[in-house]
């Protein structure tokens, strides 16, 4: 009889093993495929993002060539667009 109560203890604590595994299993599944997932988003807005950074300073770069900006330090833009339309005003005055 005692191998008959043991082999009852085992089987309950095996069935409770194997309850706490599956959770266990699907739980850790479930964050870590929560996890993957979101790395791949990032990854993609990561993307777009720089994308766009080499879109604007594409872009700056026009704008400094078609203001007439050749050296690399710091210019305030609007300044020299406003020193720009007030030479043009004083322009447009002395052909008057």
């Amino acid at each position: 009889m005692a191998i008959n109560e043991t082999a009852t203890v085992f089987g309950s604590i095996l069935e409770f093993m194997t309850r706490v595994t599956g959770t266990l299993k699907v739980l850790v599944g479930g964050i870590f495929g929560l996890y993957v997932i979101m790395l791949i988003v990032k990854w993609i807005e990561y993307k777009k993002l720089v994308r766009i950074l080499v879109g604007i300073r594409k872009e700056m770069r026009e704008l400094n060539t078609y203001l007439g900006i050749k050296n690399k330090k710091k210019v305030d833009l609007i300044s020299i667009i406003r020193k720009r339309t007030l030479q043009k005003k004083k322009d447009l005055k002395k052909k008057r």
